[in-house]
């Protein structure tokens, strides 16, 4: 058993939802995106940044590049607790 999967150090929401399957999310906050995945062992959780900003790029933001920033250390019991993991970590 594993404490982490892996996320793409680059990426897209369109490509995060398209990877991530029903039971997780993608959720843009501001400048960030946050990504939880259903996995076996329980719901893994990670932060990314906008790369470029659509206002600032002409992206639409689902396509905005994106950057990995981290990932939660181990795994939650569900989608809720994964999201306040990275809310408290954004501040």
């Amino acid at each position: 058993m594993t404490d982490k999967i892996y996320f793409d150090e680059t990426t897209t929401i369109e490509d995060l939802e398209y990877e991530i399957t029903t039971s997780g999310a993608v959720l843009k906050y501001g400048e960030f995106a946050i990504a939880v995945m259903v996995t076996d062992e329980g719901y893994a959780a990670a932060i990314y940044k906008f790369i470029e900003t659509p206002k600032e790029d002409g992206y639409d933001w689902v396509d905005a590049p994106l950057y990995f920033i981290e990932q939660a250390d181990g795994f939650f019991k569900d989608t809720g607790h994964a999201v306040r993991w990275a809310f408290d970590r954004m501040g």
